[in-house]
């Protein structure tokens, strides 16, 4: 709140993908919809900016969008 004037935000989540070699199986589950293989990765992180949280288990075919999908399919949702 103090850093940028936004109430009630006590820390950030954001997605990202993770660029990976052709998996040897199953390399659907990570083929992205940009044409490469990636993992979904998540990270929650708190005001002073320790990350809390970290979710990498999702190849990068995961549902859209990414960040809804792997946060509820998490352990910390």
């Amino acid at each position: 709140m103090e850093n940028y004037r936004i109430p009630g935000v006590i820390g950030c989540i954001d997605g990202t993908h993770i660029g990976l070699q052709k998996p040897t199986q199953n390399e659907h589950m990570f083929f992205n919809k940009k044409g490469s293989h990636s993992l979904n990765a998540m990270i929650i992180c708190d005001h002073t900016y320790k990350i809390v949280a970290i979710n990498c288990q999702h190849g990068g075919a995961a549902h859209w969008p990414l960040n809804s999908f792997v946060l509820n399919s998490s352990c910390c949702s």
